[in-house]
Parts: structure tokens; C-alpha cells; sequence
């Protein structure tokens, strides 16, 4: 009976709102004594008692930002002022998707259908996560991200760093424009609450660098504040509570604080700021791993939870009372992600890997990259161990925290880290380095936990075991990627199967069945770590889970992965079953790399012409490599042509295949470390050749 009085009045709210937005559009008007509202005198005082949170606040005016910004980054300087002067003069273009002409933004546009989708109550949008997303958007994360305004940004940057007030113009003018285009609860903006929580951060970021200009106090102070305070309630009414935790509601909550942290008047009372912060340590109890990872299985989504974790310390930073807590999550997060990337400062593509960011102060648009990420935690916890991991000072840095910030990473002391063999089970993934971010090195990345999202699937992939692989900082074997969530159920479900990763599949079967839910992924897996080794002469690591002893002919599963420190990667996967069976594995190859044939079971890796890596199979049974045209998704929405190697034959009774992977330039060498070989054959099945 509660259920349907809840039900009942849900469908009252939505109907009387709808009706109440058709005969009647609410709209905020300038009101140069809003300030009395919040019980101020004069607009000094009320602009006074907000926080100015970013760090270039140390800077007293633009002349002096623009002046420190362009000496100390000259090439982002010039990028930021080109892709704002983009923005106004060609279109908006975000990821290789096109939202605007130079004209006018239209905010109801998609970019994939080229349809315009119509404003109402966002109750009244269907939102299905069962089958292709029925509204005419056939995939609204690209719609989203125009929405979560981060774009902006660099109108703000721009005008900063450059003094020319059209972009000020452009920005005050596309703010306004939106607002009444959505009042409260209308539209797209409005349907995920993981998209309102992206807007209201990114619209404190840019209070914090506009907030003492006189043309933006005096002509949309009152405006945006209003804006702010009616999607700040309208969050607070509709967090995500319900269903399964994930980063809607982390976000939401992290968020709401930034609000609050930013404009002290808009809060409520003390006892409902205490509960949001309660239910903000509950849920980063829950996400965050204590390994420092984060339980989604996603590095896509962990930088996600990192740059939300960077937010709160950099509020708790302004804190008289500073809460260790934060420091210490961001640190385990930053950390792990840090260890299991590439020399390079690139995180491994595990899991979905969408475009949902926290803050978009870089130019860069690869969301791969955590240069910045790395950089910017290092300073705020502190950590010198984690420095080395970052190339450089970066532009975030200074957004984010300023002279004094950028100041504190140059006298952060660098500590070299020991561990070649880093391993999270609790976040799903870990890496081997032949040597610690020699530029010359190997890099290998693989997934070694359960089903992500407490056993869900949430944005985890099914994929245990499964590895992606650079050298000399060039991508070899790369992981498929994400393409898309609502496209289509087809192309959503194929991206996450284990057919598209880099694992054996038995009889074409996925490792775990997917769920109906294109989110879910059933949890029958038993994933196990057996055994790890690092010493000074290699990192091993031996993997199995149990997804196909539910066959009527139970098989396991087994997967060894050595890298030793001449760059040589051997993987051996050990298949135990009875009956015949069908064996496919799948390696799937960076765009840049050439395949040459050098006989049926061994080929020649290429780049720019150059060979790189030799690999060879060897096997109990005959087999043949493949050069197959496939494709793989770089960015989240996009599809690229490249190429797999693909083995199938059958086989009954138990099977173990080796696949070696050895630098070219040693294949000359007479003699190549055969000690280490000899001291890794205990550890495999197949016999050990080079």
C-alpha cells in the first residue's frame, strides 16, 4: 500500500509539473539586490562571504594570471585561447563530435542523429538500461557532456590568460542562453543526476575564476546564483539513494559539498549538512577498496572517483579542521592507477572507459592520459613516491591549486618506487614493467579480479585475465575498448564480451554470462590469484577462474604471466577438460602495428617500419596465427578500423599454449640470458624455447 501512495504521487508531481511548464515557463530575472535574500546589505558583503576554492585565488589580478600562465605554459596557453576561438567562430567540438555551428548552440540537438529532442519533465523521459535507449537520441552520454558545461572552461581560461572580453561575453551569454532553455527539472540536463552533479562542479570551478569581475557580478551574478540554488535543490531531492551503489551518488555528494563549500549562505541547516556528510564517508567507504583502488573494476571510472577525491581535498584544504580521510583515499586511488600505467603517464583501458570526468581544465581530450591527475595528487597528498610517476608539472596544477601548488610539487622530494609487479584484486587489475619507467621498457596490464561492482558487473568487462601490452612506449596489444552503452544492446554487449578481449574462449562462450541488464554481468566466476612472484630477474603472476566448469564437460582454466627484465613477455594459458571442444584466442593489435608473417605459428611486429617484438606460439596441437581485420573503439562513441591475431582449432582432453613475446633487436644475440630462462621452466608446462 506505501508503495503505491509513493507510485501515486510520483505520477501527481510529474503530471502537475509537465502541465504547470506548458502554460507557464519559470525564468530568473536580474535582481541587483538579490544579495538581501541571503540577508546581506550590499553586494560586497554577499560576495565576500562566498570561497574562492581554486588556487589561482593567490593571484590578485588577470594580468598576473596571464602573465604566469603564459611564461611557465606557453603551448597550452595557445591551445586554450585556439579552442575557445573555435568554439565561437567554427562550432562546438567535443571528442570528435560536433554540437553547435558558430551561430548559436542548439542545446536540444544530438550529434549522432542530428535530432532535436524535446523538453519536458525529466520523469517523462524513458531512460532504459534493458535494451537500445528508446528516445530518439540513440545515445544520449554524447547529449550529456555538452550538459555537464565543462567546455566553458575555456572560455574562462581564455579570458583570463588573455584579457579579451569576448569570451567573458560568450560565456555569460551561452549560460544564459541555457538557463532559459531548462528551468529546473526540464530536459535532458536534468535526467541524470550524475550530469546535473558534473554542472554544478564545473559552474563553482568558474565562479571561483570570475567571481571578483565587475562585468560578471554586475550583469549575471544574480542569475547564476539563483540557476545554482534551484539545481543544487533539485539534486538534493533527487540523490541516488535506491538500486546499487556506484559514482551517481558519489558524485552527487561531492558535489553538493562543493556547493555548499563555495556558497555558505545556500546551506540549509547544520543537521542536514551532517547528514550529507555522513552519507558521504559511507559511501566512500563502500567504493573505495583497501587496497586503494576502486570497486567498479574500471580505471575509466576510478580517475573518475580520483579527480571527485581531489575536489574534496582541495575544499578540505580550505578547512580549518582538515580531514586526513580524504588524503588518504586519494592517495590509494592516484596510487594504484599511477603504478598500473604505462611509462608514459597512460592508465591501461580496463573496464568501461567512458567520458565522464569530474573537471576539464587540460586541453587534452585522451582520457587516458592522468598526467595531470598524478601531478595534481602528488602535491595535494604530499607524496614523493607518487611524483615519480608524473612527467611534469601540468596546466591543472596550476588551475587547480595555483603558484603555491605548482611550488609544492617542484620541492616535493622524488622517491623511486621498488615494485616491477603491482598488483589490486580488490580493484581488479594489475601490471608488470621490465624495469621502472625505462623508456626502453615493457609494460603489460591484465584484469585479475572478480566481476566488478560487488560481483554486478557495473562498468567491469568480462574479462579476467585478460592483458593489454606497450613497449618503447608504443602500444602493442591494446585493449578493445568501451564504443558505446546505448547504441545498441549488440554493440554494447559485444565491446565488454570476453571475445573481445584478449583471453582464451572455450566453444565461443563467454567466460561469465551477460546479464539482461546491459550494466550486469552474472557473477559465477570464481577468479583466483594462485600465486605472484617478483624478483630481480622477473614478475609472474598465475591466474584461473571457474566460468567454465558450468559446461556439461567442466573446464578450467589457467593463465601464467611472466615478464623478465629483457623485455621478454610469456603468457601460457593451460585448458583442463575431456570432451572435444573449440579454442579461440584473440589478440587484439594497435592500429600502428604491421603484422608479417614468419610462418604459421610465429610473426613479426611492426611500427614505422621498424620490427619491434617477434611472437611465437608454441603448442601440443597444430595451429596457424590470423591476420584479421577487426575494429576497436580509442574514445567512448568512436569505432576504428585495425587488425586481431586469432587462433581456433579443436581439442579434446587438456591443452597448453605458449605465446612468446621477444624484442627483434635481441634476436641476433648468441646468447640471451638463458639463465633466466632455465630459472623459469619450473613455472611452465610448455617447454621453454627462444
Amino acid at each position: 500500500m506505501k508503495k503505491f501512495v509513493l507510485r501515486i504521487n510520483s505520477f501527481l508531481d510529474r503530471e502537475v509539473k509537465s502541465l504547470f511548464y506548458k502554460f507557464f515557463k519559470p525564468s530568473f530575472k536580474e535582481d541587483l539586490q538579490f544579495y538581501k535574500k541571503f540577508g546581506y546589505t550590499n553586494s560586497n558583503d554577499f560576495i565576500n562571504s562566498t570561497c574562492k576554492i581554486l588556487g589561482i585565488k593567490d593571484h590578485s589580478d588577470n594580468a598576473n594570471i596571464s602573465d604566469y600562465f603564459c611564461k611557465n605554459f606557453p603551448d597550452e596557453a595557445l591551445k586554450i585561447i585556439s579552442k575557445a576561438d573555435e568554439f565561437i567562430e567554427k562550432n562546438i567540438n567535443l571528442h570528435n563530435f560536433v554540437y553547435s555551428d558558430s551561430k548559436k548552440i542548439n542545446w536540444h540537438k544530438d550529434p549522432l542523429s542530428n535530432t532535436d529532442i524535446k523538453i519536458q519533465y525529466w520523469r517523462n523521459y524513458r531512460f532504459n538500461t534493458n535494451s537500445e535507449f528508446p528516445d530518439k537520441s540513440p545515445d544520449p552520454i554524447l547529449l550529456f557532456k555538452l550538459h555537464t558545461h565543462q567546455h566553458m572552461v575555456r572560455y574562462a581560461q581564455a579570458y583570463l590568460i588573455s584579457n579579451n572580453t569576448k569570451y567573458l561575453y560568450k560565456l555569460i551569454d551561452e549560460m544564459k542562453d541555457w538557463i532559459n532553455c531548462f528551468p529546473p527539472g526540464f530536459g535532458y540536463p536534468y535526467l541524470i543526476s550524475l550530469n546535473v552533479s558534473q554542472r554544478l562542479i564545473t559552474w563553482c570551478f568558474i565562479f571561483s575564476m570570475l567571481k571578483d569581475d565587475c562585468y560578471f557580478q554586475k550583469n549575471f551574478l544574480s542569475i547564476f546564483i539563483q540557476s545554482i540554488e534551484q539545481q543544487t535543490i533539485f539534486l538534493s531531492k533527487n540523490l541516488s539513494k535506491f538500486g546499487l551503489t556506484n559514482n551517481f551518488l558519489l558524485s552527487e555528494l561531492v558535489a553538493i559539498k562543493f556547493v555548499y563549500s563555495t556558497f555558505p549562505f545556500l546551506k540549509k541547516d547544520k543537521a542536514s549538512s551532517r547528514d550529507l556528510e555522513n552519507l558521504l564517508s559511507l559511501e566512500l567507504d563502500k567504493q573505495i577498496c583497501s587496497d586503494g583502488s576502486s570497486f567498479e573494476n574500471s580505471t575509466g571510472y576510478q580517475r573518475f572517483v580520483t579527480e571527485l577525491l581531489v575536489i574534496l581535498c582541495i575544499i578540505n584544504e580550505e578547512t580549518s579542521q582538515k580531514d586526513i580521510t580524504y588524503v588518504n583515499y586519494l592517495n590509494g586511488l592516484a596510487l594504484s592507477l599511477a603504478k598500473v600505467s604505462s611509462p608514459g603517464g597512460y592508465m591501461p583501458h580496463i573496464g568501461d572507459v567512458s567520458l565522464e570526468r569530474a573537471y576539464w581544465f587540460e586541453t587534452e581530450e585522451d582520457i587516458l592520459n592522468i598526467n595531470d591527475l598524478i601531478a595534481i595528487s602528488c602535491t595535494l597528498t604530499n607524496s614523493s613516491i607518487l611524483k615519480y610517476y608524473s612527467s611534469a608539472k601540468t596546466p591543472s596544477l596550476f588551475w587547480l591549486l595555483g603558484e603555491k601548488g605548482i611550488k609544492r610539487f617542484n620541492l616535493l622530494e622524488l622517491i623511486a618506487p621498488i615494485e616491477r609487479l603491482n598488483i589490486y584484486p580488490e580493484g581488479g587489475f594489475g601490471s608488470m614493467r621490465s624495469s621502472l619507467l625505462d623508456d626502453d621498457s615493457m609494460h603489460v596490464s591484465f584484469d585479475c579480479g572478480d566481476i566488478g561492482l560487488n560481483g554486478e558487473g557495473g562498468h567491469g568487462h568480462n574479462d579476467f585475465g585478460s592483458f593489454s601490452m606497450s613497449y618503447k612506449k608504443r602500444a602493442i596489444v591494446l585493449d578493445r575498448g568501451t564504443y558505446t552503452y546505448f547504441l545498441s544492446s549488440k554493440s554494447r554487449n559485444e565491446y565488454r564480451s570476453s571475445l573481445s578481449h584478449n583471453m582464451p574462449i572455450v566453444n565461443g562462450l563467454e567466460m561469465s554470462p551477460l546479464g539482461k541488464n546491459l550494466f550486469s554481468i552474472k557473477n559465477i566466476i570464481d577468479a583466483k590469484i594462485n600465486q605472484s612472484i617478483l624478483n630481480e630477474d622477473f614478475s609472474f603472476i598465475d591466474l584461473s577462474h571457474s566460468g567454465y566448469m558450468r559446461l556439461n564437460d567442466p573446464t578450467e582454466c589457467k593463465r601464467k604471466i611472466v615478464l623478465t627484465k629483457n623485455n621478454m613477455l610469456f603468457i601460457e594459458d593451460t585448458i583442463k577438460g575431456y570432451e572435444k571442444k573449440s579454442l579461440e584466442w584473440n589478440l587484439y593489435l594497435d592500429p600502428n602495428i604491421q603484422v608479417v608473417q614468419k610462418s604459421k605459428s610465429e610473426v613479426i611486429l611492426k611500427s614505422n617500419h621498424e620490427d619491434l617484438l617477434s611472437l611465437g606460439v608454441l603448442s601440443n596441437s597444430p595451429l596457424t596465427i590470423n591476420n584479421i581485420k577487426t575494429t576497436y573503439s580509442p574514445s567512448y562513441g568512436l569505432e576504428l578500423s585495425t587488425t586481431k591475431l586469432t587462433i581456433r582449432y579443436d581439442f579434446s582432453g587438456n591443452q597448453d599454449i605458449l605465446f612468446i613475446f621477444k624484442p627483434c633487436d635481441a634476436l641476433l644475440e648468441s646468447k640471451y640470458n638463458r639463465d633466466i630462462l632455465n630459472k623459469l621452466k619450473k613455472y611452465f608446462k610448455t617447454t621453454l624455447t627462444i
